[in-house]
């Protein structure tokens, strides 16, 4: 089954083979910061904790990615765009105005993402690392092996 937040483009593979998408980190990112359990984020239930979190995340995809309210409106259950287009504009107006809140999960969020590609772009450079290491070590054996053939053989030779 594919997964319904893989869009062209916003795959991030590492190179131990997990894959996790620019929106699930976004996603798990808001939840965390923001208190609200991951399923509650996209039902349709209007607890004021849930719809600021729904914003924030709306804010943030929006921001992040390359998707359009459309898009983002049918990852939350087929909401319309306008209504994506009201959430992301609330919580820019917070911004604007200092809210102390929104910009308080905001700062945490952006930096919580941010650590994260950091920590993912540096894992990727020591697994590539590694890889030279690995393949350095193996072209190095494969070259032993050759001159240890080559000494065998001229030894039989001369017996």
């Amino acid at each position: 089954m594919i997964h319904p937040y893989t869009y062209v483009g916003l795959i991030q593979e590492d190179d131990l083979g997990l894959i996790k998408s620019k929106i699930d980190i976004i996603i798990d990112q808001v939840c965390l910061h923001s208190n609200v359990d991951k399923k509650e984020i996209f039902l349709l239930r209007r607890f004021h904790e849930s719809v600021k979190a729904r914003h924030i995340a709306f804010y943030f995809l929006y921001k992040f990615t390359n998707l359009s309210y459309n898009e983002i409106g049918r990852m939350f259950g087929g909401k319309d765009h306008t209504t994506i287009m009201h959430g992301i504009n609330k919580v820019s107006d917070y911004l604007d105005i200092q809210d102390e809140y929104y910009v308080n999960i905001v700062n945490l969020i952006e930096q919580s993402i941010a650590r994260i590609y950091e920590v993912s772009k540096n894992i990727s450079q020591e697994v590539n690392q590694d890889k030279l290491d690995v393949t350095k070590y193996i072209k190095t054996s494969r070259r032993y092996e050759r001159e240890r053939s080559k000494i065998i053989e001229k030894n039989e030779k001369r017996l």
